[in-house]
């Protein structure tokens, strides 16, 4: 018995030296079981010497534990359990046996519940190998909780649930594998149930690189396209490795021909004398971040069509593995030269048609309006259709008698309206003729301007009245700000200057302003009454659609077909 007891005493010290009073730190989550495992003294001796068990104070002294008390913490053997753990069982914990033989320290340290599937304060890791298999292993099944557990782990990557089994294996690891799995135990201990989770990080490293020797490329027979005469140089570079092995490699270069031939011909290195005759090789070696390679190099000086009947092939030999590649010959074909004669048409034709193209753009700018006016009589475009307005346009003018000149009286109430409403079918709204005296006249001018698509101005020098003051503001505000109507400016005689006319009206465009000319503006073909028409919205000539709308007009037309 006594000497039993001094084998004892001397395995305790051996373990104290070789452990120390180094503090081991265990990492448990709150509400889950944890477990403080210390090394088991002999069989023998462990039940003839109980352990009894402290824990640290803050003030480094030791507080027994009762464990009877508490029923939550228990002894096993060299172990205490906690059921389940708690923040206050933090601490750092040793047994002390009966003749003063303290146990190494060991620390719990509890992390608080996270809101997250895992805590990030408790991760273990391990390592795997990228294309390798791999298994991982749910360390809470292996023997501390052995005898405590129901049915398999429940694995998961993240939060997402994977699968229920012992083990999580991988066939084949890959890049995106790597990340947090938890393995989710259930324990059951005095009638109840627990759940205990770990959560490890996979590392994965990639393989080893191959340092295999081999020739660098594609492994596939190109066609060269070559020029007769000129030189050439063929380049076939092998990876010996990380060391320089070059001794038990042989990289070289030789040629069979085209036809089933099987002879082989061997290129000679390159010297003096069959440099500048004949085919030859000649040998470069690197070294690039630590990698050996070598590279032969098939020259030819002049190639000629003697050289295209050879197949010429770059053949690895090495005591681990052998590796070729093939290169074919092949003439390039010249790129056919333009005559003379044809290059001159050639360019010429470039040149008109390039004059046309810009000769076309300034005639479509200088005859924009035209066209635009031949288009719509054409397709017979009507802008005006269901969009809510009676008139197509409201003019403005001074009306009052002192004032106004006969001729802008004659122009605004009898040349205007002749043209635009009885030959082009339009409608406009002209304050004097067609108002109802009586009214508010505010509140009429407002009102018919909102009710017209485009504002006529008629500019002249006394034009400035309150009323055309108003119609200005009244119709800029609807066309600058509500983008409501369109502005359209007359200027009925030449005016030095602007000073006049309100700065508002200079943020219209200057294609807006269309000149009266008299007696040159008075025909219907005249710039004048194109340009009018232009800015006014798009609607059917009306004695173009009475004539079509005549059914003499097409009786005639079949008559005379």
């Amino acid at each position: 018995m006594e000497f039993q007891c001094v084998i004892f005493w001397v395995l305790i010290l051996f373990s104290e030296f070789t452990t120390g009073n180094a503090s081991h730190n265990v990492c448990a989550h709150e509400g889950e079981p944890s477990q403080i495992k210390w090394p088991l003294p002999s069989n023998s001796a462990s039940g003839d010497f109980a352990p009894t068990w402290y824990r640290k104070s803050e003030s480094n002294g030791l507080v027994k534990l009762d464990l009877e008390t508490t029923g939550r913490i228990i002894s096993k053997e060299f172990s205490l359990q906690f059921w389940p753990a708690q923040l206050s069982d933090i601490g750092t914990y040793l047994y002390i046996l009966r003749n003063n033989i303290s146990s190494p320290e060991l620390s719990l340290h509890v992390h608080r519940r996270s809101k997250d599937c895992y805590s990030s304060d408790c991760i273990f890791s391990n390592n795997g190998m990228i294309s390798k298999s791999f298994t991982m292993q749910c360390e809470t099944t292996q023997n501390k909780w052995s005898d405590y557990i129901i049915g398999a782990p429940a694995w998961y990557k993240g939060c997402n649930f994977l699968k229920t089994e012992e083990t999580f294996h991988f066939d084949e690891l890959q890049k995106y594998d790597s990340g947090n799995y938890t393995c989710e135990v259930t324990l059951t201990h005095a009638g109840k149930n627990f759940s205990i989770r770990r959560t490890t990080y996979l590392i994965l490293e990639d393989p080893p690189e191959i340092t295999k020797p081999r020739i660098m490329g594609e492994d596939i027979t190109p066609n060269v396209e070559v020029e007769m005469g000129k030189e050439l140089r063929l380049n076939c570079t092998a990876f010996v490795g990380y060391l320089n092995n070059s001794k038990d490699l042989m990289l070289y270069w030789f040629k069979k021909e085209n036809s089933n031939d099987e002879t082989e011909t061997f290129i000679e290195p390159c010297n003096d004398t069959n440099k500048k005759e004949m085919q030859c090789e000649d040998k470069l070696t690197k070294v690039v971040d630590g990698k050996n390679y070598i590279t032969k190099q098939l020259q030819f000086q002049n190639v000629q069509e003697e050289d295209l009947k050879y197949t010429y092939i770059c053949k690895m030999s090495s005591t681990v593995q052998n590796d070729n590649r093939t290169y074919m010959l092949k003439k390039k074909e010249k790129t056919p030269h333009i005559p003379k004669h044809v290059f001159a048409a050639g360019m010429t034709t470039a040149v008109i048609f390039s004059a046309i193209a810009i000769i076309m753009v300034v005639l479509c700018l200088i005859f924009r309006v035209d066209l635009v006016l031949l288009y719509r009589d054409l397709m017979g475009r009507d802008e005006t259709l269901a969009d809510g307005k009676e008139f197509d346009a409201y003019v403005s003018y001074l009306n009052e008698c002192m004032l106004a000149s006969e001729d802008e009286r004659e122009f605004v109430l009898q040349i205007l309206p002749n043209i635009l409403e009885n030959h082009y079918g339009y409608k406009l709204c002209i304050f004097e003729r067609d108002v109802t005296p009586g009214g508010a006249i505010v509140d009429d001018i407002h009102s018919f301007i909102e009710k017209s698509r485009r504002l006529i101005i008629i500019l002249t020098r006394n034009y400035m009245s309150d009323k055309a003051m108003y119609e200005i503001e009244s119709g800029l505000h609807i066309a600058l700000v509500e983008k409501k109507i369109q502005v359209i400016l007359i200027e009925f005689k030449p005016l030095r200057d602007f000073k006049f006319i309100p700065e508002s009206l200079s943020l219209l465009k200057s294609n807006r302003i269309v000149k009266w000319k008299a007696k040159k503006s008075v025909s219907l073909n005249s710039r004048f009454w194109k340009n009018i028409r232009y800015l006014m919205p798009a609607k059917p000539d009306k004695s173009r659609v009475n004539m079509l709308s005549n059914p003499l007009f097409w009786v005639q037309k079949c008559i005379y077909r």
